[in-house]
C-alpha cells in the first residue's frame, strides 16, 4: 500500500532525527523518550483504526492487513529507543 509506505517513511525519518540521532546527552534522551512513547507509539497504534474509519473499509482481509501494521512499526520504535 502506497499510503502505508508513505506514513512509515515519514515516521521513520522522524524517529531517526528525534530518537536515534541525538542520543548524546541526557536532554536528548528525554526528548527522544517523550517523542517515542508520547507521540510515535500512540500514532502508530491508532492510525490504522482512523484510516479504516476514514476510508470506510469493509473488506475483512484489508482490515486485518491495516491492523497488523502497528505490530511491525511499534517494534521498530522500541528497538530504536533501546539502542
Amino acid at each position: 500500500m502506497a499510503l502505508q509506505t508513505a506514513i512509515n517513511a515519514i515516521l521513520g525519518w522522524f524517529m531517526y532525527e528525534i530518537v536515534i540521532r541525538p542520543q548524546k546527552g541526557r536532554s536528548g534522551a528525554i526528548l527522544s523518550a517523550l517523542f517515542a512513547f508520547g507521540f510515535a507509539l500512540p500514532f502508530v497504534i491508532l492510525e490504522p483504526i482512523y484510516l479504516i474509519q476514514f476510508l470506510d473499509i469493509k473488506h475483512v482481509g484489508l482490515k486485518m492487513l491495516l491492523l497488523a501494521m502497528p505490530i511491525v512499526n511499534s517494534t521498530r520504535i522500541t528497538q530504536g529507543k533501546i539502542k
